[in-house]
């Protein structure tokens, strides 16, 4: 199965939220496992990352996952879901993404993501 994972779930992997972590080792035995360009953007923006250490460490554990990096496809589908749902012009280029390689979505933020009926939400 392909999974994209959104920037929450990264965040809390950075901040030692062991759940986050076991849910991520085990997900990546028997799934494609995908970030955003815009994921990767949103992680390293954070003042967690200013430490040197953080950030190789962080490197290694993203080298586990494919990257995506917005195209037109993805992008153009984002500005739909931005005017259809009015949520984060960021958010919806991570949704985007997800539906553009006909993934899941794993993330924390069921709140906003769920109102884009064109994605599906991974549920653990």
């Amino acid at each position: 199965m392909k999974i994209v994972v959104d920037s929450d779930v990264i965040i809390d992997v950075i901040r030692n939220v062991q759940t986050s972590l076991d849910l991520l080792k085990e997900l990546m035995k028997e799934n494609e496992l995908f970030i955003s360009g815009i994921t990767e953007a949103e992680i390293f923006s954070g003042r967690d990352l200013q430490d040197e250490n953080k950030k190789q460490k962080l490197l290694r554990f993203l080298s586990f996952f494919q990257k995506v990096n917005p195209n037109n496809e993805i992008l153009q589908k984002a500005g739909d879901f931005k005017r259809k749902y009015n949520i984060s012009l960021l958010d919806c280029i991570i949704a985007a993404t997800a539906y553009c390689i006909e993934a899941e979505l794993l993330t924390r933020n069921e709140k906003d993501f769920s109102k884009i009926e064109e994605i599906k939400l991974f549920k653990k």
